[in-house]
């Protein structure tokens, strides 16, 4: 009777056990960029979707150009950079794996006055914070890699203007692919409507197939009030 109550408590503890690993699948097949609670400064549905796509385009144009030689040779790419251009033309590019946008911006400016000590007007944080998202790409490539990648990163990269008279402040969007450098894509808005899109390649050995986590602490690095909002479609 003792062994027929053994067998059945066995039985009923690997049945728990099977349960409780199917759980966690299921919890772990979550992690990562799914839906998810949406910050407080979050964008409009539409003006967050074309912002989204003018990043895709203005990618797609910094990936042709990339890829032609003498356009690159007479943009003026030094021999010292030859090497790590090459590497970088190994980046296929053809899989979006995720896209991000970079959240609480203006926390993050606040924070890094208050750090600093020095007085800002409330009229130039807006400027302040222009500023600091066009200068985003370099301190991520400066935080992970060198001044090989940033100078690399600085030639190639792109710039295009459109109009989107909803956008009223700076935005970051980070695009990942696969077995390639994400690309960071800078909105600054302007008078009339207008839109200044800045692309940059994100070239660090350490961001190439990046985990969420890994991406978030790259870009805390220097700016440590943000976060990260998954908008991958």
């Amino acid at each position: 009777m003792l062994k027929e109550y053994r067998k059945h408590t066995q039985r009923h503890f690997f049945q728990i056990l099977c349960l409780s690993v199917m759980i966690l699948s299921v919890s772990l097949g979550m992690v990562g960029c799914g839906k998810r609670k949406k910050p407080k400064d979050s964008l409009e549905e539409n003006v967050q979707n074309g912002l989204y796509d003018e990043g895709l385009l203005l990618i797609e144009q910094m990936q042709m150009l990339t890829k032609d030689r003498g356009y690159v040779a007479n943009v003026g790419l030094p021999s010292t950079l030859q090497d790590e251009y090459e590497r970088l033309l190994l980046c296929p590019y053809d899989k979006l794996t995720d896209v991000y946008r970079v959240s609480h911006l203006e926390d993050a400016t606040d924070t890094f006055i208050a750090i600093a000590g020095q007085k800002m007007e409330e009229s130039s944080k807006l400027y302040f914070r222009q500023k600091m998202a066009s200068s985003m790409a370099n301190m991520v490539i400066s935080y992970t890699a060198g001044a090989t990648q940033l100078a690399l990163a600085g030639l190639l990269a792109q710039e295009d203007y459109f109009v989107n008279a909803e956008l009223v402040t700076s935005e970051v969007y980070i695009y990942c692919y696969e077995d390639s450098y994400p690309v960071l894509v800078g909105f600054t808005p302007g008078k009339g409507g207008a839109v200044k899109a800045n692309a940059t390649y994100l070239i660090s050995d350490k961001l190439i197939n990046v985990s969420p986590e890994e991406l978030g602490d790259a870009v805390r690095g220097y700016f440590n009030a943000t976060s990260l909002e998954c908008i991958t479609k």
